[in-house]
């Protein structure tokens, strides 16, 4: 396939069909290009087909799902600079949170700040979580920190672990380090009971996990060898859970993270 003439029918279809787009249509046009043969045709393919959108669609209206496409491509260039972070002050939404944390270059942790405070409690907490992992891979430790006072401060307080705490321990598997995996290990080895607010049918009952358990569920996705555990708390029972506190207990200082550690990835 000649690149020449690819380009020129993504340009044209682009142009007279911006207005009715969709998701769907601007995934057929990247399948096309990904028929190229080289590399190098593959990357102007994507980078011409996102500057005829963004021509088109202008910055505010440009979807932020279809840049995801692009995260791997021509990362430095200024429009794309420019228009992730118009997109993210405008519209604060997961896509956009996403590109930053898989970019997690320290360039943008000034400009990410600035939107964080800005738009930090306009949505739910697990906007602003997320918003927190990017920065977090983007460098800033303070947010990391931040976070660990409050989880240390939540357990050493006792009594019932909010939906709150559950989704912050929960997202921070994203950002993990080995500080992170020897909190969740303590759980385990203290047999830590403390309820979790664990989520609700809709219908008033809710759903309450133990602490330990949960710990577990996260150990077993960046803990390298980790034993096998069932996918749901409900089915780790007491034999399994004290077969995994044992394996803790042996390896709490041998172990081997399944993802790069924070302090790794600077």
């Amino acid at each position: 396939m000649k690149i020449h003439k690819l380009l020129f029918e993504v340009i044209m279809v682009v142009s007279l069909s911006a207005s009715s787009y969709s998701q769907t249509t601007i995934d057929s046009w990247i399948d096309k290009i990904k028929q190229c043969d080289s590399e190098e045709c593959q990357k102007n393919g994507l980078i011409i087909l996102k500057d005829s959108l963004l021509r088109t669609l202008g910055v505010h209206d440009f979807p932020s799902e279809c840049l995801c496409k692009y995260v791997n491509v021509n990362l430095y260039d200024s429009s794309l600079k420019e228009l992730l972070l118009s997109n993210l002050r405008s519209n604060y939404d997961f896509w956009t949170i996403q590109i930053f944390f898989k970019i997690g270059d320290p360039i943008y942790c000034d400009s990410l700040v600035s939107i964080y405070k800005e738009k930090r409690h306009s949505k739910s907490l697990i906007y602003d979580l997320k918003m927190e992992n990017a920065l977090i891979r983007c460098g800033n430790k303070d947010i990391l920190e931040q976070r660990y006072k409050y989880l240390t401060e939540a357990v050493k307080h006792g009594g019932t672990l909010d939906s709150d705490f559950c989704q912050t321990i929960t997202e921070t598997r994203d950002v993990a380090d080995r500080r992170y995996a020897d909190m969740l290990m303590s759980y385990v080895i203290n047999n830590n009971n403390q309820l979790v607010y664990y989520g609700d049918d809709g219908g008033g009952n809710v759903d309450y996990c133990p602490l330990s358990r949960l710990s577990i569920l996260i150990l077993k996705d960046i803990i390298k060898d980790f034993p096998y555990v069932p996918q749901y708390y409900e089915l780790i029972d007491e034999k399994k859970e004290s077969e995994i506190r044992q394996w803790c207990k042996k390896h709490q200082k041998v172990y081997e993270m399944n993802i790069v550690p924070f302090s790794l990835r600077l």
